[in-house]
């Protein structure tokens, strides 16, 4: 929903960030791979190849991006975690690491979240809606 607002690099370690993510319970689902593919497209980079780069490294891109960027990484990535409806614990484990190393509190986490239990995901065809949620979630990303 706000990818697109990332630049190259920035997108690249959100990327890396992602497949990580989707590799920590050591399967990626269909709706995973769905959600990849789409983020890639969201940010015109379907042609991505996917380069080596360290987790810390990653990090300290998104860090350093500031506030509004960090939290639209941590919410993508929220998005991801609670699509297949199966939120493992080895997902758990790495949002909670992810939003500590990101300075993200606990209770925009929990807005995150709830955002994503009213709108699993926004009606595509339904533009009033899609721009109340977009609304919304401009709440929280700020």
């Amino acid at each position: 929903m706000f990818l697109n607002e990332l630049s190259r690099e920035l997108g690249t370690a959100y990327i890396n960030l992602l497949v990580e993510f989707a590799l920590v319970d050591d399967k990626v689902e269909e709706q995973e791979k769905e959600l990849i593919e789409r983020a890639l497209k969201e940010m015109n980079m379907e042609n991505f190849d996917l380069e080596e780069v360290s987790h810390e490294e990653t990090i300290n891109i998104i860090k350093n991006a500031g506030g509004r960027i960090i939290n639209i990484v941590f919410f993508e990535l929220t998005r991801v975690a609670l699509a297949d409806a199966e939120y493992e614990m080895s997902e758990v484990r790495f949002l909670d690491d992810l939003a500590e190393e990101l300075s993200i509190s606990r209770v925009k986490r929990f807005q995150m979240a709830d955002y994503f239990y009213k709108h699993s995901e926004y009606d595509e065809g339904d533009i009033e809606s899609q721009e109340s949620a977009k609304i919304e979630a401009q709440a929280f990303l700020n």
